[in-house]
């Protein structure tokens, strides 16, 4: 068919960083510098980051307990 673009996606399996983000974040580490040139060739990227947002505000509700 005319018109027709081809696109590339990238599937990533789980991504654990070991609830060190915030480290190597303010550490300026880059952990997915290695593969870098094989995900910016792609159109688009999927991958599962198995980790806690976090933040400096909000409350974590798992941590509540009942009094």
């Amino acid at each position: 068919m005319m018109g027709e673009k081809t696109i590339s996606i990238t599937f990533l399996g789980d991504i654990s960083l070991n609830a060190k983000y915030n480290e190597l974040y303010e550490k300026g580490e880059k952990p997915f510098d290695e593969i870098g040139n094989v995900l910016a060739d792609s159109d688009l990227v999927v991958g599962n980051l198995e980790c806690f947002a976090e933040s400096k505000q909000g409350e974590n509700q798992l941590k509540k307990t009942t009094a």
